[in-house]
C-alpha cells in the first residue's frame, strides 16, 4: 500500500454510475483489470472496480459521482491509496453496487445461496430426527 499522485480526467461515458475508476497497470499494483480493491484519499474510501488506462500513467479516470465523493474535479491532482480486498470485501462490492446489472445478478445469486442452504437443512432434519 502507496500513496500515489494522480491527475483527475472525466472517465469515459461507459463507466458512469458503475464504480469503476480507471488507473494504468503500472500504477495499480499489477492488479488485473476488473479487480475489486479500496481507494482511499484524506477525505473519502470506497470499494471499487480498477480498470486499465491506456495514456498517461499519471492520469486516474473518475465519473462524476467519484469525483464528488472524493471532493475533485477534472484536472486537479489527487492523492490516492490503492489496496486490495479479500473476498468479503469483493462480495460486498458485488451485493451494493450501483449498477444493476452487477447487482441484481449477485442478489439472485446471495438469494440462491441462503435457499439452497434452508432446502439441504429441511431436507436433512428427517433424517437427523431419526425418521
Amino acid at each position: 500500500m502507496s500513496t500515489r499522485r494522480f491527475v483527475v480526467r472525466q472517465a469515459p461515458e461507459d463507466d458512469i454510475g458503475k464504480d469503476r475508476i480507471r488507473i494504468h497497470y503500472r500504477r495499480r499494483q499489477q492488479a488485473k483489470r476488473f479487480s475489486i480493491m479500496r481507494v482511499k484519499n484524506s477525505h473519502h474510501s470506497a470499494v471499487l472496480c480498477v480498470l486499465g488506462l491506456e495514456g498517461s500513467e499519471d492520469d486516474v479516470q473518475m465519473d462524476v459521482d467519484l469525483r464528488n465523493a472524493f471532493g475533485v474535479k477534472p484536472n486537479d491532482e489527487i492523492d490516492l491509496e490503492l489496496s486490495e480486498v479479500g473476498w468479503f470485501g469483493k462480495l460486498t462490492w458485488y451485493l451494493s453496487a450501483t449498477d444493476p446489472a452487477v447487482h441484481v445478478p449477485a442478489w439472485i445469486g446471495a438469494w440462491s445461496f441462503v435457499l439452497g442452504l434452508v432446502g439441504l437443512v429441511l431436507s436433512a432434519a428427517p433424517l437427523l430426527a431419526g425418521k
